[in-house]
């Protein structure tokens, strides 16, 4: 005996065929240096009997294994796969560019660093300096900019170092690119001085007067008044005076008052830092020389006295 079975269904299915393309690329989409075309069919019926491509309109050739392009240049792939019961599928392709890969950088970055705050007269920077690092790179670009201080190990440079420490300092700095080049070390050295305490004392004060007196201790003819300021701190930087009430006066030599009568002169003295001394005062009397009783002359009357 027998069974008599249906012969299986024609397989008229042609397979699903796909590609992809893989690489590095740049910013604007090509592949850099090559790309790398992989194609992947399959067939559920009868099977993959061959897959075929052809590369820039040349002829198809069995496929076998992926595909690498490194021609410059744009490119086509196109592929197919046939079944094992004969059937092919539509040709298909894929496109893309290939562009030449950029020459090797080998230039470390220019790396550069400045020192600012305030310095006094002897160059030295006052209660704090501050060193800012600057680095370029024109080919891959900068990395990473480092710095130390004073020997210590290098740290990630990410804003200007503030050193405030009194004393002799050294900020050593270099720059890598990303293509890891560093360039060599470089340095800034300075010096922080702690700042002066601001003066807040005005000046020390004084005045003298000086002429023949009569027995009543008033000055005949004349006196004379100098006055002397000291100041240890800023200094002095201006001396002024005031003759009976009248204006305050800029005191630069001795003053003479001859005009007969009580007079009363007030004083006083600013400093280099705005420090005013309170007012002084020098009160006195001048006579005129009568006949007989002149203290300016040889000779003089016996009330006369010398200052």
């Amino acid at each position: 005996s027998f069974k008599v079975v249906a012969p299986p269904a024609k397989d008229t299915t042609a397979p699903q065929v796909s590609a992809q393309v893989a690489g590095d690329k740049d910013t604007n989409g090509n592949y850099v240096g090559s790309a790398t075309v992989t194609i992947s069919a399959s067939d559920s019926e009868s099977g993959v009997d061959t897959v075929e491509y052809s590369l820039d309109s040349q002829p198809f050739a069995l496929y076998s294994k992926a595909l690498t392009v490194d021609q410059p240049g744009a490119h086509r792939v196109s592929y197919r796969a046939t079944d094992k019961a004969g059937n092919t599928s539509a040709v298909a392709s894929v496109t893309f560019t290939v562009v030449v890969p950029p020459a090797k950088d080998t230039t470390a970055p220019q790396v550069s660093a400045g020192v600012s705050g305030t310095k006094d007269a002897d160059g030295n920077y006052v209660g704090s300096a501050t060193v800012t690092v600057s680095a370029t790179d024109t080919e891959s670009g900068v990395d990473k900019v480092e710095y130390a201080l004073d020997g210590a190990a290098f740290a990630a440079y990410t804003a200007p170092v503030s050193v405030n420490k009194t004393g002799s300092h050294t900020v050593q700095y270099r720059a890598t690119d990303k293509a890891g080049n560093t360039s060599p070390v470089g340095s800034v050295t300075f010096k922080v001085v702690a700042p002066e305490q601001k003066d807040t004392t005005a000046p020390q004060v004084s005045a003298q007067l000086s002429g023949s007196m009569d027995w009543a201790w008033n000055y005949v003819g004349s006196a004379t008044l100098t006055i002397s300021a000291t100041d240890g701190e800023s200094g002095v930087a201006t001396v002024e005076y005031s003759l009976d009430g009248q204006p305050f006066a800029l005191y630069s030599k001795p003053v003479a008052v001859g005009q007969p009568g009580a007079h009363t002169v007030s004083y006083r003295a600013t400093d280099k830092a705005g420090n005013t001394s309170n007012v002084g005062t020098a009160k006195f009397s001048v006579v005129g020389a009568g006949p007989g009783s002149d203290c300016t002359k040889p000779g003089k009357d016996k009330g006369c006295k010398d200052d």
